[in-house]
């Protein structure tokens, strides 16, 4: 019986060895890189709802405390000295990579008390506009993501 008594390993060994512990390497540097990049675009996410929400409970803020401003269609928003206020018309408001806009449109009912319907159909109800919150920001892949939020704001003097 022949016995090979050589104590290392061969070169052909060696790079076979190299070549599974890169494969191995690039790919748990791929699956690294895909989880920070995903979370990255939640956080990112989170920051927009945040920030939309914040929009939101601004002009509900305004709303109560001075309705006759929201006869603007599309404004930034701004809080200054603890009081929000609506920038002006055609105004937004940006945050790092994120851009803010509220839109304010009538709302119209059936009758002046009934359900909403879509304008320019039906009656202008005049205490009750609907706010949109649009939160954009560019992707990676260059293209512009946006999140939505809205509500109804109603005038509450006009029921005292």
């Amino acid at each position: 019986m022949i016995f090979n008594k050589s104590k290392g390993l061969s070169l052909l060994e060696i790079i076979i060895a190299l070549a599974i512990f890169a494969l191995v390497a690039s790919s748990v540097g791929a699956l690294w890189m895909t989880g920070n990049q995903a979370s990255d675009r939640g956080a990112l996410y989170e920051r927009a709802s945040v920030w939309a929400e914040e929009g939101l409970e601004g002009s509900r803020w305004i709303a109560w405390n001075n309705w006759d401003s929201l006869s603007v269609n599309q404004s930034g928003l701004d809080r200054q000295s603890n009081v929000w206020v609506l920038k002006g018309e055609g105004t937004y408001d940006n945050q790092g990579e994120l851009s803010r806009r509220l839109f304010f449109t009538n709302v119209c009912r059936t009758i002046l008390s009934g359900p909403i319907i879509d304008c320019p159909n039906g009656v202008n109800d005049p205490a009750t506009r609907k706010v949109r919150v649009i939160i954009s920001w560019s992707t990676p892949s260059g293209e512009t993501a946006t999140l939505e939020r809205s509500l109804w704001l109603i005038n509450h003097t006009s029921f005292e």
